[in-house]
Formats: C-alpha cells, structure tokens, sequence
C-alpha cells in the first residue's frame, strides 16, 4: 500500500502546492531529470537562480515535489514552513502500524504557538525508553522524552508528522471521533495484530494482580477501554475472526470498553505481546494465577 501517494494527494486536496512539498534525499533523480534539459532552461522553467540549483544537487537544499515527482528510493519529507523532515514509509509496516494503535493514548495537536506537536504519553519512562528508538527510526528523526505533569512523553514537533497521521491515518484530536484507520482495515492479521497491540500498550487494561491479597476469578480480567465505540468493535470482530472470544462493547464509567472472555485469556496472551513492562509482567501473573485458581 503506498503511503506516499496517499499523503501527497491528501496535501494537495488540503491546498498544498507541489513546489511546497520539498524532498530530501533525492539529488540523483533531480541529476537524472537534468539530463534532458539543461540547467539554464531547467532553472527558468521553475524559476529558480543556479546557485539554488546547485545547493539541491549538492544535497544543501530540500528539492521541491513537482521538481522530480515521486521518488523511488528512500528519501524524508518536509512541507513548506516546516523545520523538522520526516522519512515517509513507502508502505504500512509492523512498527508504524504499532504506533498508529499506540496514538490512542497520544495526540496531534496544533499548540498555542502555532507549532503542530505529535506526542506519545505514558506514565512508565522504561516503556518510552523502549519506544523511542521505534519512532526514530520509523521516521529517521531525533526525539527526547520530556515530563508531562504526572507523566512522561516522547514528543516531536513537526507539522510533516501531524498532517501524515492526519491524512494517512484520519487522525483527529478528539479522539472520541477517531475510527479504526481504514488502511488498517484493509490490511493483512499482521498488521492489525501489530496496531492492536499497540492499542492496547496504549489502553488496555489488566488488574493490578501485586497488590491483591486474596486475588479471585471474577478479578481477573483483560480490556480495552476507549472513548470511541467503532475502535473496540474493529478489534472485537478482528479478535472473534482469530478464535479470542470477547464480549460486547459496553459503556461505562463515560468509556466504552471491550473485555475478553476468561476462556480466551491465554489465547490472547499468546498473540498479543505488549512491549509495555508492567503491562507484559501484569499478563503472565495473570495467567499463572488463572492456572491455579
């Protein structure tokens, strides 16, 4: 599935011209379009001095989109105004489709200073730690983690990352609104099974087995919980479709929520490994506890 032409044709649907949308990495496709043409009728045809021309080739400037078309080897994006270039995956891969489930506990936001922000929350910093070098690679870009009020965040301020989640993946900031990506949808297990555990890393539930006395059956149990209904009804019918039994999606205390039935829980341990530390050492407990219960 091509990310890229999606992306493209989103921003020039949102207004984006394609001198806006400038490319990095592409020096040997601009050298290629050169040879049929020469620099001085090249540079007046999209009006730009030589010494411009010059930096592209060298690698010193972005390369703007309708200079070249889309590329075919690797490259990073930035949109005009935007200081921060971003490597857009030609296709969904597992990573990507794990921190698009990961968002559901994130946010892409437009902050006070007019700066766009994609940010990724939690309150574990060893978790953050863990997915940080993810992110960074998946996008071939620098992060830090930064402290939140009562958490932490991996956080990068780019408006080319904003408006691919946006576009790509239907982003929305009220996250009550966000239904499962229609990419994902129409993706293979494999990549649902990624952007579900992602999901759950983000909102998934399981008691704290450590701190109970008595631990009994009816404690015990695996969730998803998430504002939006469409969300858990995608992985209820994904799940059901792979033999993990689930309830049915019900609301309470102001979210929805979607339990797996007690039958399912190993099933359900067994294909789903979250990278989350307490969320992985809370599933094994579980399921020893159940063993013997």
């Amino acid at each position: 599935m091509r990310l890229l032409e999606i992306f493209l044709e989103g921003l020039v649907k949102q207004g984006f011209k394609k001198s806006e949308i400038r490319i990095l990495g592409v020096e040997k496709e601009l050298r290629c379009k050169l040879k049929n043409t020469s620099i001085s009728d090249f540079s007046k045809r999209y009006r730009i001095n030589s010494g411009t021309l010059s930096a592209m080739l060298k690698g010193k400037r972005a390369i703007p989109f309708n200079f070249i078309g889309i590329p075919s080897c690797e490259y990073r994006l930035a949109l005009k105004n935007s200081n921060i270039p971003i490597k857009i995956p030609k296709d969904i891969t597992k990573e990507l489709a794990y921190l698009v489930g990961l968002l559901r506990d994130g946010t892409v936001t437009i902050e006070k200073n007019k700066e766009y922000s994609c940010a990724f929350y939690s309150k574990n910093i060893k978790f953050l730690e863990d997915i940080k070098p993810k992110i960074e690679k998946t996008f071939n870009v620098n992060t830090k983690i930064q402290r939140f009020g009562d958490c932490y965040g991996v956080r990068i301020r780019s408006k080319t990352l904003c408006l691919f989640f946006n576009i790509v993946f239907g982003f929305v900031s009220n996250q009550e609104h966000w239904d499962t990506p229609s990419i994902i949808k129409k993706s293979d297990n494999t990549i649902k099974k990624y952007y579900i555990t992602g999901f759950f890393d983000a909102e998934g539930g399981i008691p704290h087995l450590e701190y109970m006395k008595n631990p009994k059956r009816k404690n015990m149990y695996i969730k998803f919980v998430q504002k939006n209904k469409e969300s858990l009804e995608f992985i209820k019918s994904h799940l059901n479709s792979i033999g993990i039994e689930t309830g049915d999606v019900y609301w309470s205390v102001n979210k929805n929520n979607l339990k797996i039935k007690m039958s399912s829980i190993k099933s359900f341990s067994s294909y789903i490994k979250p990278l989350h530390p307490e969320k992985a050492n809370r599933l094994v407990m579980l399921n020893r506890l159940l063993s013997v219960l």
